[in-house]
């Protein structure tokens, strides 16, 4: 029950990562990596450590998979550290899932093949940093599906960027959808506007039509 339960959960993030992407088209990418705004900013810099947040996907076997800001190729190294931090923590028979220090809190959201972490200023509570790593890992599975596992069973040093080439910005704009769509952050129902005149012909059907047995009513779309 409780694999179904995770099933359905990740299926309903992936809904809702494919309807808000459809909402927003503008969003998907149209251009090369080097043209993301993002990855301008230079890695160690100090404007990159200005940011006040971060986020890093690397496969389990430390090669970075991508990074909010900066190029990933530069950041080579620094990923090869939060690879070692987990491994070393792996070596004790535990499996490290967050750090705090001061302000600045770390997030560690483990699958199979693929590590998600989170290194945030905002304030905002780990459980929902955790959230957020989930949706970045739905927005991966449901642009690749969730073959890229097998991939990976078979060769562990794949570099998963070859597949992912070209859908940067759609991840680079997650964290932005995340911070004002409160469907997403509350993980609950996306709301969508809808005209006067239509909502009150709807309504109107709905009324007509009520059953005396029915306590309420509510349209989905």
């Amino acid at each position: 029950n409780n694999n179904n339960n995770n099933n359905n959960s990740n299926n309903e993030k992936e809904d809702k990562l494919r309807m808000i992407t459809n909402e927003n088209s503008q969003l998907i990418p149209s251009s090369p990596l080097s043209n993301r705004k993002a990855s301008n900013v230079a890695p160690f810099a100090p404007e990159w450590f200005r940011k006040s947040k971060h986020i890093f996907i690397l496969s389990s076997a430390g090669k970075p998979i991508f990074s909010r800001y900066g190029d990933e190729n530069a950041l080579a190294g620094f990923v090869g550290v939060i690879q070692a931090i987990i491994s070393h923590v792996e070596s004790t028979g535990d499996r490290i899932k967050s750090v705090v220090a001061g302000s600045c809190k770390m997030a560690f959201l483990m699958k199979e093949s693929v590590y998600l972490v989170m290194i945030s200023k905002t304030g905002e509570p780990l459980p929902q940093m955790y959230n957020e790593l989930e949706y970045y890992y739905s927005q991966i599975v449901s642009l690749l599906t969730l073959g890229f596992e097998k991939i990976f069973a078979k060769r562990i040093n794949f570099d998963l960027r070859n597949l992912l080439g070209g859908t940067e910005k759609l991840l680079d704009s997650l964290t932005n959808i995340y911070s004002t769509n409160v469907s997403l952050y509350m993980n609950g129902i996306q709301l969508l506007p809808l005209d006067p005149v239509n909502r009150y012909k709807i309504a109107n059907i709905l009324v007509t039509n009520k059953n005396p047995n029915l306590a309420y009513s509510i349209l989905f779309a």
